[in-house]
Formats: structure tokens, sequence, C-alpha cells
């Protein structure tokens, strides 16, 4: 539902599930001979839902400012309760929360220029499929998988923004989860490492990838 994505306006395809299911159907088909997954934010959060359902699709992963689910009851109703209003607001008053979720902490360190190419790709989006996407795999309707990270055996490689503490905190934590994995905090960025220090995000890709393709 999101970016150039085809899809039907159907609720029971956001599920994490259905999204899962519908990737391990691709790379099954695909048949790659090594594969390395890159997440970021709720594409992060999908990708831990993939790599502990179905490890033996993949060699390795990064992950950048996300997470793998809330563990705690009253932390999932809550986020629930924020993402259905932000689900409300985005099929009744859509320009108003794009100015709110453009205004959020979490991207205050976005360079201008990259501000303004999110804001045309977020404005060119069907709200019917992102209100989906928040009520059915939002952070607190998606099933928690951290308890699954310590069976996976592939060297997982996690990334945070200097700038960006909650996520450093919730990303250090997921870490100590890992049977293998390797934490960096990348200097001036906030939660777009990517967008903050492109640079440097291709290079810790490729190190990585590199040195793990065998």
């Amino acid at each position: 539902g999101h970016g150039e994505t085809e899809t039907p306006v159907n609720e029971q395809l956001f599920y994490s599930n259905r999204q899962v299911n519908q990737l391990k159907s691709i790379l099954d088909r695909l048949s790659f001979d090594r594969l390395f997954a890159f997440g970021y934010s709720m594409g992060g959060r999908l990708l831990f839902q993939l790599i502990t359902a179905h490890p033996e699709l993949l060699n390795g992963a990064i992950f950048e400012s996300t997470h793998c689910g809330l563990s705690i009851e009253k932390e999932r109703k809550e986020r629930i309760t924020v993402d259905e209003l932000r689900a409300e607001s985005i099929l009744h008053n859509f320009d108003q929360f794009l100015d709110e979720w453009m205004a959020l902490p979490l991207f205050q360190h976005t360079p201008d220029h990259a501000g303004k190419a999110y804001r045309t790709i977020m404005e060119n989006q069907n709200p019917e499929n992102l209100a989906a996407s928040l009520r059915c795999f939002g952070a607190g309707s998606m099933p928690p998988v951290c308890d699954k990270l310590q069976d996976v055996q592939h060297p997982l490689y996690l990334i945070a923004g200097e700038y960006d503490k909650k996520y450093i905190d919730r990303m250090r934590s997921i870490s100590k989860q890992c049977n293998d994995s390797t934490f960096q905090i990348v200097e001036k960025a906030g939660h777009r490492v990517h967008t903050d220090q492109p640079d440097i995000w291709i290079q810790i890709l490729k190190t990585f990838i590199t040195e793990h393709y065998v």
C-alpha cells in the first residue's frame, strides 16, 4: 500500500502473516542463491517478522531505526489507540495528518530537500491503504517477535542515528537479544540514517554484505 505498489483496499492483506506469506511466495519463486535484506522503520518491522518466521530465506539482514515489536500488553494497547487516531486523521483530513507526521520529532533532522521529497511521495499515496497499514500492521497490531531473535543464526546489523535516542535504546536492547549481531550508532544522523548520512549508510551495507557473502 506504499510507494507505487498496486494494492486493493482490503485490510486483510495488511496483517503480518499475510505480508510474510506474500514475501515468502516471491522469494521462493526467485530462488536467490545468496540473499541479504535491508529494512528501515516499518520495513524493518516486517523484516523481523520474515527472518524469525523463515530464516532459511536469508543469509543476513540489516535493520535501521526499527524494532521487533512491543512485548508489554499495556504499550501495545496504547499504540493501537494512537494508530487508530492517526488512521482516522488520514481518512478525514489527509493534509493535516501529513503536516503532523512531518513535524514529528523523529524527522526533525531530515534535510529540507529530502523532507520535501518525502512529502511529495506521501501526498501521492492512497489514504485508505495508509490507514489500513496503521490498523493492521502498526507497531501495536503486529505480533512481537523479540523472543525469537535468539534462534536466528544469521548475522544481523543494527543501525540507529546519533540524534535518535529512542531508537538507540530500542536497537541496543534488540542487539542483546540476538545470537549474532552488530550495533552501530551513526554520527550526525537522526531516524532516517539513509537520508542524513547516505555515504556512511551505503558503506555499511557494502561492508556487511561483502564480509558475509560466503
